[in-house]
């Protein structure tokens, strides 16, 4: 079980936290679901619970792990533990998605994003990787002109 992958999602939990005790100060502008808080909000609160969830998960692997392990020195194999991705690749890509949005804009920044992050992810589905990263970005440029009446940058 990797250390880092357990530090990494417990401050994330903590930034889900901290970040939605920080959306709920944003003043109310007219109706509640319309205010600036709504999607820092709901961001928050999916940060929380996904990363709580990931929590849990790596908590009942350690333990598996544990058990594995204890039962390899009374003489039975040990279970195989899962080959961890680094996480520094997907933070280096997000790092320069962020620098990318002043220059490329929302929608080009975002395509090579979603390709290059999930294509590192999951490189067995060729085909599906830029289906889902049109789909997945035309979905939120949609959501956000249209429903929401913000330009995006």
């Amino acid at each position: 079980m990797d250390r880092n992958e357990e530090i990494f999602t417990g401050v994330l939990f903590v930034t889900g936290v901290a970040a939605l005790a920080y959306s709920r100060t944003l003043p109310l502008m007219g109706p509640a679901e319309l205010s600036p808080g709504l999607f820092p909000t709901i961001a928050s609160v999916l940060i929380i619970l996904l990363s709580g969830g990931r929590l849990v998960t790596l908590s009942r692997a350690r333990k598996k792990l544990t058990g594995s392990v204890e039962t390899a020195a009374s003489g039975e194999a040990p279970a195989v533990a899962e080959e961890l991705r680094p996480v520094w690749i997907p933070l280096a890509l997000f790092v320069a998605y962020v620098v990318a949005l002043s220059y490329l804009h929302f929608i080009i920044s975002s395509l090579l994003f979603l390709f290059f992050l999930m294509w590192y992810l999951y490189r067995q589905m060729k085909i599906r990787i830029p289906v889902t990263a049109v789909t997945a970005v035309a979905a939120i440029f949609l959501l956000f002109r249209y429903l929401l009446g913000v330009r995006l940058p």
